[in-house]
């Protein structure tokens, strides 16, 4: 959970956009990383599949963050048309190398 904390203190660091003192108060209160990761990011003006149109409803776990978690960002790893470093590792326990095909990324020229 001090992980967490501190990566979230690190990003209120550098941006510019977000109220920093409600950020602060929802940092410090939470117990729970994933809990605070995803109220973070329900927060934030915008992040992976946020809702368009605004939010439905108040926060409640995991509710309007769903597809944040659900959708797979190797979909669309075949359309990066920039030289990318990826930094990745095969024993990597929360993300195994088998989510991306790495042959269709390699080929992506």
């Amino acid at each position: 959970n001090q992980q967490a904390k501190v990566c979230a203190k690190r990003h209120l660091n550098y941006d510019k956009i977000i109220n920093k003192e409600k950020f602060l108060r929802l940092i410090n209160r939470h117990t729970d990383c994933q809990k605070l990761y995803d109220e973070f990011i329900y927060n934030l003006p915008t992040y992976t599949y946020k809702p368009k149109g605004g939010r439905k409803s108040s926060y409640k776990f995991g509710e309007e963050t769903k597809m944040h978690y659900e959708q797979n960002a190797a979909e669309g790893m075949d359309k990066v048309q920039i030289t990318t470093l990826v930094l990745h590792a095969e024993d990597d326990p929360i993300v195994s190398d088998g989510h991306v095909d790495w042959d269709i990324v390699e080929n992506n020229k």
